[in-house]
């Protein structure tokens, strides 16, 4: 389900809804509910199948409010952030992860619903995936140049662009160990060389 919120100025009054519009879906009408002035707008997720977390999408209402005894029509749009279930605007990464969402370099950890479970450890796989994405470039052909990341593995590409880049050299005896969990030291290590600098790539 993705929730927006309309708020109204004071002195005014919602009669009806007509309409409430995002990228084409309408607000499910049983799930429009009234939090002293903010209404909050329920859509079904399956009806936005091009709306992903991250990105603005116009939001349109349309409705009939009365003030002063009087009864007039409005339509209204703007446009609304799409975030992810499980991360708050007040979470303290929540600029972060929207941002790099929105730059196509995660789409979270799960589509329904939509969470970035941004309480998760990551393993070094992943890490391969974020770090190739957010270079810009594009995975490698596999060759099975980790024995413990063979062809098939959807991070093998990854992982081997990085090595090409000369981020990485494995953890070890050919091997890259893609479903470790990463330290916060393989991390630095990582973010230097793909910087640009210099690095022990045995350590990584």
């Amino acid at each position: 389900v993705l929730t927006a919120f309309v708020t109204l100025p004071d002195g005014y009054d919602v009669v009806s809804f007509d309409a409430v519009t995002c990228e084409g879906a309408l607000a499910v009408r049983e799930n429009i509910t009234q939090q002293g002035r903010v209404y909050l707008v329920k859509f079904n997720r399956q009806d936005l199948i091009n709306v992903k977390a991250g990105k603005s999408v116009p939001f349109t209402v349309t409705a009939f409010f009365e003030r002063n005894g009087q009864i007039f029509a409005f339509e209204g749009t703007d446009r609304i952030r799409v975030g992810f279930d499980d991360v708050h605007p007040e979470h303290w990464a929540d600029t972060h992860i929207m941002e790099i969402s929105n730059k196509g370099i995660t789409t979270g950890c799960s589509t329904d619903p939509t969470n970035y479970c941004p309480d998760a450890a990551i393993t070094r796989g992943q890490i391969a995936d974020f770090l190739v994405t957010s270079l810009g470039q594009s995975p490698a052909s596999c060759t099975g140049q980790f024995a413990d990341v063979p062809a098939g593995d959807p991070y093998c590409g990854f992982v081997e662009q990085l090595a090409a880049n000369g981020i990485t050299g494995g953890c070890g005896n050919r091997k890259f160990c893609p479903d470790a969990a990463i330290t916060r030291g393989q991390v630095a290590v990582f973010l230097e060389a793909a910087v640009g600098h210099s690095v022990n790539p045995c350590a990584s």
